[in-house]
């Protein structure tokens, strides 16, 4: 990473970013410029990644951690990291359609020669599809690259975090993320009270079997009769789906931090297209503006930090509504995947229930 800020500076500005200490106008400078280091990383994953995307519904998104992210992350009670380590600055999201695309791309994926960089995260450590997050229910493959060293004293290496998904365990992972945009309880990191935790560990579950997979988990290894009714008693004491819908309806605010201003960057070959302001059916105001790396540099950083109540994330995809759906706070696709695999769970336990209005009702609306 060619950037001018030392490593021990990085840290120093990691540790007050921590304790919550506000930075020094030179620091600013050094943490955006630590930032946008990471943009040649996500180039060059951009590129070999696309080479290799055949299908229409394979997709690729990329990301620059959006700043509170990163603060939050860094004063986590659980965490001792200091800023030059965190690995997911830098993030990449393969989409498919299916686990058997997600798996053959990502073997062949792993095989291409990728130049100065290398895997530093081992086979199998963040496999969360063999072994899902036993708190939370999430599911996906990451693999982790860094740059190779180059031999220069206190170099600072550019870190990716790769992660693959379906189009159902996105769906999921994301209606958690927009279900922390509104509540603001950590349900992404395990930290939500445990009745909406497991809720939500239970909706995986569904989700895994009847849409992803087919089989059961074999920590979780209960009758859909039994899951079935598990969700369905959650929801009636937690209201998680008439929470959502009413989301998806626009009939609650998010808190006002939650604003988003989305800037999709694209290389200085490309030809831009004029910034355009995109005011979603949301409540939230939703700004989206077209540029390239070098107008990030020398603009956005310093807008980043004048402009109250907004947060910004840098992201690089095609379809950036669906890809970063969590962003708009747009539960619609989780609500229509809970429909259809909650029908296909209810047909396997057929002649146990009868249709449960209520439950089903607020589903309507996204069917």
């Amino acid at each position: 990473m060619n950037i001018s800020c030392s490593k021990s500076s990085l840290k120093r500005i990691g540790a007050k970013l921590r304790h919550g200490e506000s930075l020094t106008p030179e620091e600013e400078c050094c943490f955006s410029e630590f930032r946008l280091g990471h943009r040649n990383i996500i180039e060059q994953f951009r590129m070999r990644a696309r080479q290799h995307l055949k299908k229409k519904d394979h997709l690729f998104a990329s990301r620059i951690k959006k700043r509170q992210t990163i603060i939050c992350k860094l004063q986590d009670r659980f965490s001792t990291m200091d800023l030059t380590r965190m690995q997911d600055i830098a993030g990449c999201r393969i989409f498919f359609p299916s686990i058997k695309d997600l798996v053959a791309f990502r073997a062949t994926f792993l095989r291409l020669k990728l130049r100065n960089v290398k895997r530093i995260s081992e086979e199998g450590q963040y496999d969360y599809i063999s072994k899902p997050n036993p708190v939370t229910g999430y599911r996906g493959i990451h693999d982790v690259f860094q740059e190779m060293p180059t031999g220069l004293k206190g170099e600072i290496r550019a870190k990716i975090e790769v992660q693959y998904r379906t189009w159902v365990q996105h769906a999921w992972a994301t209606a958690l993320e927009i279900w922390d945009n509104y509540y603001q309880h950590g349900a992404k990191f395990g930290r939500e009270q445990p009745d909406v935790q497991q809720f939500f560990l239970l909706v995986s579950e569904l989700f895994w079997r009847y849409l992803d997979n087919g089989k059961a988990s074999p920590k979780l290894d209960i009758s859909a009769k039994k899951l079935f009714a598990d969700i369905r008693r959650y929801d009636e004491q937690l209201q998680v789906l008439d929470k959502f819908v009413s989301i998806y309806n626009s009939k609650i605010r998010p808190p006002a931090r939650s604003k988003v201003k989305i800037v999709p960057h694209k290389p200085q070959s490309l030809v831009l297209q004029r910034s355009i302001d995109v005011e979603t059916s949301k409540p939230q105001r939703l700004i989206v503006k077209q540029t390239n790396w070098n107008e990030l540099e020398e603009n956005l950083f310093k807008n980043e930090r004048t402009e109250q109540g907004f947060d910004f994330v840098f992201v690089c995809t095609d379809q950036y509504a669906r890809t970063y759906n969590n962003y708009l706070n747009n539960p619609a696709q989780f609500l229509k995947y809970l429909r259809r695999a909650l029908d296909l769970c209810r047909e396997d336990a057929v002649g146990l229930f009868g249709r449960p209005d209520r439950f089903y009702q607020a589903l309507d609306v996204v069917r």
